[in-house]
């Protein structure tokens, strides 16, 4: 659903972990360009390292059932 992404995009913006930017795509149309900024990229590895944890948690209690 195309309407959660654009949520989802603006949410990140106003926290200022990604920044838009229109420009001119392959096919030559007008297009929003995305990009993860300093804060964007220390929150992808947090959010990483946290779903690490968990996944290994699950996997961890899955094996031992």
């Amino acid at each position: 659903r195309s309407y959660d992404i654009h949520v989802g995009h603006g949410l990140l913006e106003e926290a200022g972990a990604l920044r838009s930017s229109w420009g001119t795509s392959t096919n030559n149309r007008r297009a929003n360009f995305y990009e993860l900024t300093t804060a964007g990229r220390k929150r992808l590895r947090s959010e990483m390292a946290e779903w690490k944890r968990v996944a290994g948690a699950m996997s961890a209690a899955l094996e031992s059932a």
